[in-house]
């Protein structure tokens, strides 16, 4: 039925189909990318647009670094990846680790949980956005890496971690990045962490919103996107207030009202998010202001 329009439309049929079904349905994608040579190259950006590594796939990943052909497959594939997800919760600095990585060549956004995976980070002038567990993770990251990205997202649940100076916390965090605009500031729990209602409980309001006003000092900072899930949800309204009091329109907030059991459910939940192409900055939402 394609043989009978233009080439133009029919990439652009196919293309759309892999782009609908791909968040919803990758069974479907993977065997549209099958039916032909030209199919694929027109479905593959989409269908690796976004690599997930994670402990549950490591193993497969190192298998096929045995295969004769691995080190071609990879540099293809890894070119097309601009979303990768380091999903785990520790991580050898395995060369095995740091050979995947260095494949990963058009990466523009990178997750990763652990710090050491940080450290493994490719080097590529392409990375824009990184989203991070911990702002003493940055001390992990390459010269190269700091010098060009322009969004990072960071937890920030556990006022401890900035209490004694939120001012000095933000000048290490936005001092080493001379390119960021836009910032991420992740208030989140999960059910089965036994110290949710710790950070939760004990979340310090003002100190926080010192975080948030030494953040907005900066002027090469265009946006700053607050996310509150699991737990946070209960102190959404007084965030909410503080955002109005700040009065300013480049600070935003975003409710997720998701329910997140475990680390490994958020694991899916940030799979999902980068499938669907959904980001902290792209939900939030502004409450008014000069």
């Amino acid at each position: 039925m394609l043989d009978a329009v233009p080439t133009e439309l029919a990439i652009h049929i196919i293309r759309s189909a892999a782009l609908q079904f791909i968040a919803i349905d990758r069974p479907t994608v993977i065997s549209l990318a099958q039916t032909s040579t030209v199919v694929y190259k027109v479905v593959a950006p989409v269908l690796y647009r976004v690599i997930v590594v994670s402990e549950k796939n490591m193993n497969i990943v190192r298998e096929l670094m045995f295969v004769p052909d691995f080190e071609h497959l990879a540099q293809r594939v890894g070119a097309l990846v601009r979303e990768l997800l380091l999903l785990f919760t520790s991580i050898d600095d395995s060369g095995d680790t740091r050979r995947v990585l260095r494949f990963m060549t058009g990466v523009e956004s990178i997750s990763a949980f652990s710090g050491v995976a940080v450290s493994l980070l490719p080097e590529t002038s392409s990375l824009r956005c990184l989203k991070l567990g911990y702002a003493r993770e940055l001390d992990s990251l390459p010269q190269p890496v700091k010098f060009n990205l322009t969004h990072i997202s960071l937890y920030v649940g556990n006022t401890t971690d900035y209490v004694q100076s939120p001012v000095g916390y933000c000048a290490h965090v936005l001092g080493a990045l001379p390119t960021i605009t836009h910032v991420g500031l992740g208030l989140i729990t999960v059910e089965d962490d036994d110290a949710r209602w710790q950070w939760v409980n004990g979340f310090n309001i003002p100190v926080f919103e010192l975080l948030l006003r030494a953040i907005l000092a900066f002027n090469k900072v265009r946006h700053v996107a607050i996310r509150v899930s699991g737990g946070f949800v209960a102190r959404y309204t007084e965030i909410e207030n503080l955002l109005r009091q700040v009065k300013d329109t480049r600070a935003t907030i975003w409710c997720d009202h998701r329910r997140l059991e475990s680390w490994p459910k958020y694991a899916e939940v940030l799979v999902d998010d980068a499938w669907n192409e959904r980001n902290v900055w792209s939900e939030a939402r502004a409450m008014g202001g000069a």
